[in-house]
Order: structure tokens, then C-alpha cells, then sequence
């Protein structure tokens, strides 16, 4: 089959015909494909009717295509056509005799032309006064057979009423000698020269052609031709006008009911399709029915005879795009027609059939690509076989834990429903009865010495194994080792697609485990020693760096670690106040062998202000299409300090044609033109990454410009390090655009279109350009105000032409006359152009009120372009000045007018007509320290209190500058503390200290105050007589007590052979009798601890009488001494 684009160039097999005569009569104003629509029989015209398939396609509406240069141009892109019109280029034919094909309902006082039809300007002389002629070529089905008769007939008439572009005074232009030509070949074109052709039939000379029906009916006789062509084939200079032809001026005709067909073949009709192609989708079947023509039917596919003779076909889709003829009648009368038959449907790659491998989703996500240009998909269904009731999802993509046949539905193109199928099959378990696993443990914290190693020499086959049960990295090793204590996962595959997931613990002993213990203090005068009134500080975590143990200190502020060999060095996380080592250097702690003990590691430290360092990571802007709504950014905040901080974060950008995020939770609000966000208590050493979509505001005037963006932070306890706290990012705006638009300065705010209310003035400025492929005589521009503009303040600022302007009823009209604006094709500098004017807001135009402003702009008779509204909504801007404070504790902070005590953000709005001022403020109040000391005092001492002694008992405090400012106060509790100094006699020769589990005993000699070496006991007994006394420590003080004298040494050694003593017991007076008569004798009583009571002294006495009245009950000791003897006695006083 041959396909021919020119004028009207059309194939026989794309039309209908009857067996009878068209015959005007027979229209009505019903949409049938009737006689209304024969064109017959047999027509050697294609499509003589030039509608496009129906009487009453397109009725309410004008299209116009036009033809030159080999193809037919579809100015309204409407992708409509006469009917038959092939829409290939045929590279060998030339025709660029301009011709047109419209489609209206009818043509005004033309009633014999409508629906469709063709005209063509016979003649046209343009605004410089050169004349051009116009010609319509139509290519027969097949050449006209020599000798043969044909019958012809045509309707054709003025085409005024719808071409108002005529000069001067629109006056229509007519002429003479409308006439109708056959060749054999194609006339060669020449420009501006008429076609000297001899017509078969031709109006009369000198005869205008003026508004009326116009019929022509008439016998030729074959000889080979092919092509038809209509026009005036006359010389210019000999053609008749109604007027004499003005710059400017046209003679256009309209053409329409083309019928050229063989009287011997009126029994038969064309056959015709109703289409010039069909779309089926895949895995269907096409039902086809012919129009017209007689049986039998003969139905070819793709040279392939299908087996219907009847006027329907129906087969299955094919899989290309195929070739549908269709042919009736006989001999010379044989009608033909012909579609394309385009399958849509979409090949898809699904996943192979597959198992839940190691019980780990599976991802069922198929790709795939159209074929026959099919539509994107409007719609997937995931179901599964056994549950089709239940959807499983919606999009192409679909990740399944379970088992099952999965059925993926897509619908596209025409309502084309396709499905795949996936089926996906349990795991199965490994042999674990094959494998033996050895698991060792760890034996002190973060000493990672534990291990799994498995043995995989029984197993029948390769075995893998995924230590990483998130990643899937294939391993063969079969042993993990430096593990510490706890839970691991992983998976175990063998070659035959069997896996499992394993579960083992790693357990810990301890046994290897060393211990560092100590005491966290409250070192308040900075000496680096724990003094008797500094105490220990409690709920301290105390870590072993590098490896992290740890311990919490206790309410005395002790702490132990276990941790296995190694170097460490004592710190602490920082999420309180309180630091170790900040003033005393700790030196690291070694410990060499398992088992060691680190004791009375005494760490001092001191209330102090943290090292604060908040700082920026990361910051990108993404790309600035004007094409997207949005430029898809981030940043990256983060707290490099050792305590928590809230953080503020600044965007400032410094162009129109990108807005802030204000969606994001921590935004608090514009500060001038920057966008605020709050960060609260980030804590040490973390960060924070936000997503943000920055709205782009389009804007043809912003491509190519340059966008700078500016990220800053602070942090609100101030920053060692300000390096980190700036980025900068830098963007150019891109765009592919249409001209035609309208702008407004100042343009709104980002998507929202805000516009501060004090802007009054406003600058539009309308740019347009001609994109088609002809020069545009006039431009028209009309444009709307709203009622919020007030019209009286309009002012032209200035335009790219001269323009006409008129306004009524807030209507503004631009016109651009004989503009004759060049196509961008040809001339793209040139092809465009503007108007711009500024006007002012009303009075009462205020917050909340919306100024939207759209242009139509015609080019010649074309619809408008109607550009993109400017819109601007009124809105009243708030200034956020930011501050903070802070105060301690008791005290007010005074804040526009208020008080407050309390820690918190406080604001206050003042107001004016247009912009709000906020101010607010984060006040911390900061509590007051106090600090309680107990401590007990020695008797004769004196204790140090921040520079003075104190000597007495009682309550003393002191207050220093504490963090932030703040007064801290050190209070002391000083308490009188006495040491228990008594001393007991165990027996006569042995002294205890009363006071039991003291610190120290130490026992002294009274005579020099010697230590008595090794005397370190509660009990002592003295070795020789004398007096000694005991230094007690109770822990708290120390102290001395009396001396004691030890003088029974020996008096144990009682006689009483020689003596002679009564009464025993006693009560007055004791009588004892000597041997003989002494000149003196000493009679010394002594308790039982061998303490000297009494002495008495008899002189010359044998019979000596010894006073005992004066003693207490109990058992005393009495020396009986003189220069014949030296003897103890016992005596019970009563």
C-alpha cells in the first residue's frame, strides 16, 4: 500500500462509499454514518467530504490544519484530520501551493459547505502588494482508465464570514474562472507563478464568483490521470476581481463534496473502517466490523487471509503492530480499506520463581517496558492466590515474608488488564545435625576473647556462613573470635539453597577480671586532697578509658571496675555538672596480671562550667529547577561540647527563586529574612540531620541567576570553636520555560505567594513570543484586573511595539496592529515582545486579600495563551528579635513590663500596620547551690574553714561565686567529738583501753613518754612496774588518756608462815604479829590493779595494828616490809 501525504492525499481503502448518488436532500442533523456520509460509489477522491469519520465529528468546535512542504501541520493540536489523510512525509513529492482543511459546523450563508472542507487563497497579494496563487492537488485512488466515462461533481463557494483578516475595510476579494484540472503527473512549483493547466471544467470568464451555492456536475473521459487540481489557471493579468486587489487582500474559496466515480460500478459501495488504526491490548482479542461495501468480505492480516467472509473479523491481538485490509466488489469495482492494528501491553521481567531463602523477605519488585506506545500504567494489584480477596499493594514494588503464588494485576492503556504470576516457596532448614559448634566466653568485660567455631568436616557439602545477618556477606570461615559477652545471630547455607538462622551466646566469666576501686570527692579549696570536711559524691559514672567499663559511685562516692589487663586512665560521661581530674593530674593505671586489686584511688574534682561547642557538619542545597516544586536540601547540626546545649540554626537566602522550609518541627519562626530553627537539648557529642523542601518560586526572570545560601548555629551556653559554625552553599537557576507569560514585581513569597501589605505598587510586565511557524500580523493582549488593583492609578511603562490601549470595566486590551512579529524559528530575537505597567493596590486592600492577574494573548485569530497567574496574597510580616537570660534563683527578670521567675520562653507582639514585632526571650533561672558539710572537732584542735580556724563547735557557712554567677553556699556542721581515754584493770599487772574496734591503740611509757614498741593492742601487760598510758584513734580524732601505774609485779608471791595477822576478813583495824621486834616497818596497802592506797610506819613494834576502816569492801593487798622481811598478805575488807 502506498501512502502519499499532499494536499489531499488519500487512499481509496480509508473511505466509504453507496451505491447511489450523494444527494443533498437526504442531510439531517443527526450524527450517523448514513447516507449522509456517502460518498460514492466508489469515489475516486479519498475522503471527498473532507469531515473526519463523522457528519457530526467536531460541530462546536473550529480546527484547521494546514498543508505545505510534503505534510499536513495541526495548528490546534488537536491531532485532527480530514479522515485519510496519511500523516507520513513523502520525501518525493513537492507541493508548496499553501492549502487548508477546516472542520465547523457550517460556513455562515455557505450552507452547501460544512462540516469539513478545503480551502485555499486563489489569490493573495501581501503587504508589500506581491501577488501569490494557491492551488489544491488531490491524488486519485488509482489513475482514470483511457476511453473510459466518469461522472464528477464539487460544491464550492466564498469563504468570507470566517477570515476577517482582509484589507482595505474588509472587503472579500473575489474573482473569475474557478476551475477543476486532471493530470498524469505533478505540476512543477514555481514561486508566485500560476499553474497554466487546461481545466475539464471552469466558471465563466468575467463571471465572479461571489457569495452563493456553487454545484458543478459533469462527464470526463479517462486518459491515465491521477492527480486533481483546483484553482484559477490563468495568468494574473487576465483574471477579473470584484475590485481591484489591495495590499493585504485574499481571494479565498472553500471546496467540498468531491465525488469522481465509475457509473458502471453504482451496484457496489466503498467499503470503509471506521478507523485509520485501533488499539487492543495484549493478550486479547480484535472484533472489527466493516461499513458498507457488499459480500463476500475478504479480510488480510499482514498478507494472511483470514478465514471471515462476512462484513465482522474478529482474531486475536497480535504481538506487533500489524496491517487489517479489508476488500469487496469485483473486477474494476473493487473497494478496499485498510487500519493498523497496534497491540498495547508491557513485557515483564518478574522475579524467577523463588524460596523465602533463610526465612528473609523477598523482594518481588519486577521491571518492565511498553510495547505499541502503551499508556503508563494507571494502576497495580499485589494479591495472593489463596486469599484473592485481600489487596497486598498498589505500586509495582512488593517485598512478602510468606509463602504463597503472588499475583501482580496491572491496568493500562485502554482499560488493558494484565497480570504475572510469582511463586515463592519455603526455606528449608540446614543439616545442623552435620556440624558441632564450640562457643568459648569472654572472660572479663571488653577483654573480647570470646569466640564461635564450628566444625564443618561432616557436613555433606560446601558450607557458608553470614556472620552478618543484616548485610548477607558470604563467608566460609568457620570461626568468629575476639567477641564479647552476648547474643549473635547469623546465618548457615549449604549449596543445595538450604539456610538457617542461628542464634548462639557468648557468655562471660569474670574470672580474669581485675578490679580498680576508689573515691569520687567534692574537692572544694582545689588542693588535690581529700580533707576531713570534703565528702564524696554519689550517682558519678566513672569510666575505664579506652575500653568504656564503668561503675556509678555510691553515696560516699566510692566506685569500683572491673576490667581485664591493661592501661587506663579514669574518666567520666559528662551529663551532669561534675567532672574528674579538670584541676588533679590522675596518672594512668596499669594493670599487668588478672586478679589485681587497684585500691584507694582517690579522685578530687570541682564544680565547673563545660567546654560548650555546637557546630555544623553538613549542609546541601539541591538542585533549582523552576520545573519542580520543590529543592529537595539538608543540613546536618551537631554538639561537639561535653554537655547538653540547645542549638539555633539560621538559613538566610539571598534569592527570590528559593524559599525556606517551615514545616520542619524545630522552625520557630522568620528572624528578619532567616529562618529560625531550635534544637533542645542536643545531647554531647550527637547529631541531628533534617530533610528540607525549599519551595521554588518560578520565575523565567530568575534562570541562569546565581543563588547564595548562608547556614549558621549558636549555641545558647556560648562555643570554644566558632570555625564550625558556617556553611555555605551555592546554586544557578535552571529552567526550560514557555514565554508566553506574565510576571509581577515584588513577586510573592515562595509556594504561599506571600506579599508584605505594605507593597501598594506593583510593576506587571507581560512577555510574549510567536513559537509557531508563520509571522503573526496582530497581537492582542487582554488582561483582567481584580477588583483589589485600583484602575485609576494605572500607568504604561513602556512596551517592545507601538500599542494601542483601551479599558473597559477593569479590562485592559494591548493591541499590537501589523505587528507582523517573526516565528522563533526563523527569527528568535525578533519573535518576542512586551508590555509593561504598574498600578497600584486600593486603599482598603489588606491582610488576607489575594492579587491575581492572568493575560490572554492572541496571536491573529489563534485561541489566547493564557499565562500562569501572578498572584500576590497580602500578609503583615513579624521581625522575631531573639534574646535569652538567665538569673538565679529568687531572684526576677523584668520583660516588657512583666516578671517572671520561672524558667521558659516569654513573648511579646507589638503591632503596627504593617509588619509585627516579636520579642521574645528564653530566661533561665538558675537554682542556688548548697552544699552541706559535716565534720567533727578534736578536743585542743582547730580546723581550716575557706582561710580560718575554728576551734569551737557549731554551724559556720561561707559563699562563693558559683556556675553562672550564682551564689553557692558551703555550709559546716562542726560537732565536738571526745576520744573514750579510760582505762581498766584486767587484773593487778594487765590495763585495757575501754573503748573496743578503734583505728589505733598505741601504749606509752609515762616515765619519758617512750612508745612501747609492739604495744599496739586494746589490752596491755607491762613487763616491769611503772605507769603507763594508751594514745586511742577512733577514727575521727585521736587523744592520750592518764597514765596508769603497774607496781604488783611480784605481789603475788604471798607468805604467811611467818606472820600472824586477824581478823580476815576485816573490818576497823587489821592486827598483825611480827617474829620479833623491829626498829621500823612499813605497811603499804594496794588495791588489786597494784594501785598504792595507804602507807603506815610502826617504829620498835612487834604487834602492829593497820587501819583499814577507811576503804571501801573488796580484796586488798598489804606489803609487809622492814630489814628482816618484804611480804604480801591478802585481807578482805567488809
Amino acid at each position: 500500500m502506498k501512502y502519499i501525504l499532499l494536499s489531499i492525499i488519500f487512499l481509496t481503502n480509508f473511505f466509504v462509499g453507496l451505491s447511489q448518488i450523494y444527494d443533498h436532500t437526504m442531510e439531517s442533523n443527526t450524527c450517523q454514518l448514513s447516507p449522509i456520509s456517502a460518498r460514492g460509489p466508489l469515489n475516486f477522491i479519498p475522503n471527498g467530504h473532507f469531515n473526519t469519520g463523522s457528519t457530526c465529528s467536531n460541530e462546536s468546535t473550529y480546527f484547521y490544519s494546514y498543508f505545505s512542504n510534503w505534510n499536513w501541520s495541526d495548528n490546534f493540536s488537536s491531532n485532527l484530520k480530514p479522515h485519510g489523510i496519511p500523516s507520513v512525509n513523502i520525501s518525493n513529492l513537492y507541493w508548496d501551493y499553501p492549502m487548508y482543511w477546516k472542520n465547523e459546523s457550517s460556513v455562515w450563508q455557505a450552507m452547501n459547505i460544512s462540516k469539513g472542507y478545503m480551502y485555499i487563497n486563489v489569490y493573495k497579494k501581501n503587504n508589500i502588494g506581491v501577488a501569490y496563487r494557491s492551488y489544491i492537488l488531490i491524488e486519485l485512488t488509482r489513475p482514470l482508465e483511457v476511453g473510459k466515462q466518469y461522472n464528477f461533481q464539487a460544491d464550492f463557494n466564498t469563504y468570507n464570514s470566517t477570515y476577517p483578516n482582509v484589507a482595505p475595510n474588509n472587503i472579500n476579494l473575489q474573482l473569475d474562472r474557478i476551475g477543476f484540472a486532471l493530470t498524469d503527473s505533478i505540476p512543477d512549483y514555481v514561486s508566485g507563478q500560476p499553474l497554466l493547466l487546461t481545466p475539464f471544467y471552469e466558471t465563466p470568464r468575467d463571471s465572479i464568483i461571489s457569495l452563493a451555492n456553487h454545484n458543478v456536475n459533469t462527464d470526463i473521459i479517462g486518459n491515465g490521470q491521477r492527480y486533481l487540481i483546483i484553482g484559477n489557471f490563468h495568468e494574473n493579468d487576465s483574471i477579473a476581481f470584484n475590485t481591484i486587489p489591495a495590499n493585504n487582500s485574499h481571494a479565498t474559496y472553500a471546496f467540498d463534496d468531491l465525488k469522481l466515480y465509475d457509473p458502471n460500478c453504482t451496484s457496489y459501495g466503498n467499503v470503509y473502517l471506521s478507523e485509520n488504526e485501533t488499539i487492543s491490548c495484549g493478550e486479547s482479542t480484535v472484533n472489527i466490523s466493516a461499513q458498507h461495501g457488499v459480500q463476500p468480505y475478504k479480510w488480510i492480516l499482514n498478507g494472511n487471509e483470514l478465514p471471515s467472509t462476512s462484513q465482522n473479523v474478529t482474531f486475536d491481538t497480535p504481538m506487533d503492530t500489524s496491517i487489517l485490509v479489508v476488500q469487496t466488489g469485483v473486477g474494476n469495482c473493487i473497494s478496499r480499506d485498510s487500519m493498523k492494528i497496534i497491540p498495547r501491553y508491557y513485557n515483564f521481567d518478574m522475579p524467577s520463581d523463588t524460596i523465602l531463602y533463610c526465612n528473609r523477605d523477598v523482594d518481588l519488585t519486577p521491571t518492565y517496558s511498553s510495547v505499541g506506545g502503551a499508556y503508563s500504567i494507571g494502576s497495580f494489584i499485589w494479591r495472593e492466590q489463596s486469599n484473592l480477596g485481600v489487596d497486598l499493594g498498589y505500586s509495582s514494588n512488593l517485598t512478602i515474608s510468606d509463602t504463597g503464588t503472588y499475583i501482580l494485576e496491572y491496568f493500562h492503556s485502554y482499560n488493558c488488564l494484565e497480570y504475572d504470576t510469582i511463586h515463592i516457596g519455603a526455606n528449608e532448614e540446614i543439616l545442623m545435625d552435620s556440624l558441632s559448634v564450640e562457643i568459648g566466653p569472654e572472660h572479663c568485660i571488653n577483654m573480647l576473647d570470646g569466640y564461635i567455631e564450628y566444625d564443618v568436616s561432616q557436613y555433606p557439602g560446601n558450607i557458608h556462613f553470614y556472620w552478618d545477618s543484616g548485610l548477607l556477606n558470604s563467608s566460609q570461615i568457620t570461626v568468629q573470635d575476639s567477641l564479647d559477652a552476648g547474643l549473635y545471630e547469623y546465618y548457615i547455607f549449604d549449596d543445595f539453597n538450604r539456610c538457617s538462622l542461628i542464634s548462639s551466646t557468648v557468655p562471660i566469666l569474670y574470672d580474669s577480671c581485675s578490679v580498680i576501686s576508689g573515691k569520687i570527692y567534692l574537692d572544694t579549696n582545689f588542693n588535690c586532697n581529700i580533707d576531713i570536711y570534703e565528702n564524696g559524691m554519689k550517682d558519678i559514672t566513672v569510666f575505664a578509658h579506652p575500653i568504656g567499663n564503668f561503675s556509678v559511685t555510691d553515696s560516699l562516692g566510692n566506685f569500683e571496675i572491673l576490667v581485664p589487663p591493661g592501661v587506663y586512665s579514669i574518666e567520666q560521661n559528662l551529663s551532669n555538672s561534675i567532672g574528674i581530674g579538670e584541676f588533679c593530674n590522675n596518672p594512668p593505671i596499669s594493670i599487668l596480671n588478672s586478679g589485681l586489686v587497684y585500691d584507694s584511688l582517690f579522685i578530687g574534682d570541682t564544680i565547673h562550667q563545660f567546654h560548650h561547642n555546637p557546630g555544623l557538619q553538613s549542609f546541601v542545597i539541591g538542585n533549582v529547577l523552576l520545573s519542580e516544586s520543590y529543592s529537595i536540601s539538608s543540613f546536618k547540626v551537631a554538639n561537639f561540647g561535653d554537655s547538653i546545649d540547645n542549638i539555633t540554626v539560621g538559613l538566610y537566602i539571598d534569592h527570590p527563586a528559593l524559599y525556606y522550609d517551615t514545616q520542619i518541627p524545630e522552625y520557630i519562626g522568620m528572624n528578619g529574612d532567616t529562618a529560625m530553627y531550635l534544637f533542645m537539648n542536643m545531647q554531647p557529642m550527637s547529631s541531628e540531620t533534617r530533610v528540607m523542601h525549599l519551595p521554588i518560586i518560578p520565575n523565567v526572570n530568575y534562570i541562569g541567576d546565581q543563588i547564595n545560601s548562608y547556614l549558621f548555629c549558636k549555641g545558647e551556653f556560648g562555643d570554644i570553636d566558632t570555625l564550625n559554625n558556617d556553611l555555605i552553599q551555592q546554586n544557578i537557576v535552571f529552567a526550560a520555560y514557555d514565554p508566553n507569560i506574565k510576571v509581577v514585581t515584588p513577586i510573592g513569597e515562595g509556594i504561599t505567594n506571600r506579599t508584605e501589605v505594605k507593597e501598594r505598587e506593583f510593576i506587571y510586565t507581560v512577555h510574549f513570543q510567536n513559537t509557531g511557524n508563520a509571522s503573526a500580523t496582530n497581537v492582542t493582549i487582554i488582561d483582567t484586573l481584580t477588583h483589589f488593583l485600583d484602575l485609576s492609578t494605572f500607568q504604561l511603562m513602556s512596551s517592545s511595539h507601538y500599542v494601542n490601549l483601551s479599558c473597559f470595566n477593569n479590562e485592559l486590551k494591548f493591541e499590537f496592529p501589523n505587528i507582523y512579529l517573526p516565528d522563533s524559528t526563523t527569527d528568535e530575537e525578533n519573535s518576542k515582545g512586551f508590555v509593561q505597567y504598574k498600578i497600584y493596590a486600593q486603599t482598603d486592600a489588606y491582610v488576607g486579600d489575594t492579587i491575581r492577574n492572568i493575560a490572554n494573548i492572541f496571536f491573529d485569530n489563534n485561541p489566547p495563551i493564557i499565562t500562569p497567574p501572578a498572584i500576590n496574597i497580602y500578609y503583615k510580616p513579624a521581625v522575631i528579635i531573639d534574646t535569652t537570660a538567665s538569673i538565679c534563683e529568687g531572684s526576677s527578670f523584668l520583660f516588657h513590663g512583666n516578671f517572671y521567675d520561672v524558667t521558659g520562653n516569654f513573648a511579646d507582639t507589638i503591632s503596627s500596620y504593617a509588619i509585627d514585632t516579636v520579642y521574645q526571650t528564653f530566661l533561665t533561672v538558675h537554682p542556688i547551690q548548697n552544699t552541706e558539710l559535716y565534720s567533727n572537732l578534736c578536743i585542743n584542735d582547730s580546723i581550716e574553714f575557706f582561710g580560718s580556724y575554728i576551734k569551737t563547735p557549731g554551724d559556720y557557712s561561707q559563699t562563693i561565686m558559683g556556675q553562672f554567677g550564682c551564689d553557692s553556699i558551703i555550709i559546716l556542721h562542726l560537732q565536738s567529738h571526745i576520744v573514750d581515754i579510760a582505762v581498766s584493770y584486767l587484773s593487778s599487772v594487765q590495763l585495757s583501753a575501754n573503748l573496743g574496734n578503734a583505728i589505733d591503740y598505741q601504749w606509752m611509757d609515762c616515765e619519758g613518754f617512750q612508745l612501747v614498741p609492739g604495744a599496739t593492742y586494746q589490752n596491755y601487760e607491762p613487763v616491769n612496774n611503772g605507769s603507763y598510758a594508751v594514745i586511742i584513734n577512733d577514727g575521727v580524732c585521736m587523744d592520750t588518756s592518764n597514765c596508769y601505774s603497774i607496781n604488783s609485779l611480784g605481789l603475788d608471791n604471798f607468805s604467811n608462815l611467818d606472820l600472824d595477822y586477824y581478823p580476815n576478813p576485816v573490818n576497823d583495824i587489821l592486827t598483825i604479829h611480827l617474829p620479833s621486834k623491829i626498829d621500823q616497818t612499813e605497811v603499804i596497802v594496794f588495791d588489786v590493779n597494784g594501785k598504792e592506797l595507804t602507807k603506815q610506819t610502826f617504829f620498835g613494834e612487834e604487834k602492829l595494828n593497820v587501819a583499814m576502816d577507811s576503804l571501801c569492801s573488796g580484796i586488798y593487798i598489804l606489803r609487809i616490809k622492814n630489814s628482816q622481811l618484804e611480804q604480801n598478805i591478802r585481807v578482805e575488807k567488809m
